[in-house]
């Protein structure tokens, strides 16, 4: 019985070391699995359907439509064949009226919109490589969603087309470094958050 018990011991760890060993020698396939590192290495671009209802399909038509026009990315039918993956989500909505005639609010007023569009860029491989939010700017003489989507191109392109970009986590690293917190409260509970 210890004989039987000893040379299976002894099956399973040469079985054991001959895998570990081979693991060592060829390391697994997924491994070779690279994407981009940087977004300055993005050639093809898949861009998913948003989330957000309705106005995220507009914000997501018109920014695939001023990619298609900037000849920068190459926008592809499938994720499997791109080298990014672009997400996003988007909602737009009415924050209020303007008047253009003060005598006739009621029949003369304009609408002021709200709302924003926040897109993630990962690699093929899931890694994040940019992220961004956009909300309307100020003097937006265009459509809400013109002015969202105008915004988001302009900035992603600017980012794609530097030769040093760096990817979101490193630049969200240096904003952090630069960070100064300044807080105030009652002084009764100071103590206790200092210790």
């Amino acid at each position: 019985m210890k004989r039987f018990r000893r040379s299976v011991f002894t099956a399973a760890y040469a079985a054991t070391s001959s895998l570990l060993l081979l693991f060592l020698i060829q390391p697994p396939a997924f491994a070779d699995a690279k994407g981009a590192d940087s977004l300055s290495q993005v050639k093809t671009l898949y861009v998913e359907a948003f989330t957000g209802g309705t106005p995220a399909a507009q914000l997501r038509d018109n920014l695939v439509h001023r990619f298609a026009k900037s000849s920068r990315f190459r926008l592809v039918q499938s994720s499997k064949e791109a080298d990014a993956i672009m997400k996003g989500t988007g909602q737009i909505w009415v924050r209020g009226y303007i008047t253009t005639n003060s005598r006739a609010p009621q029949t003369n007023r304009q609408a002021v919109f709200g709302g924003y569009l926040s897109l993630e860029v990962v690699g093929a491989d899931g890694q994040p490589l940019w992220s961004w939010l956009v909300t309307p700017g100020r003097f937006a003489w265009s459509s809400v969603v013109d002015d969202l989507a105008g915004h988001a191109a302009k900035r992603l392109l600017e980012v794609a087309n530097s030769t040093s970009a760096p990817s979101s986590s490193q630049a969200g690293a240096s904003v952090l470094a630069q960070t100064t917190l300044a807080g105030a409260g009652a002084t009764f509970p100071a103590p206790l958050y200092q210790k």
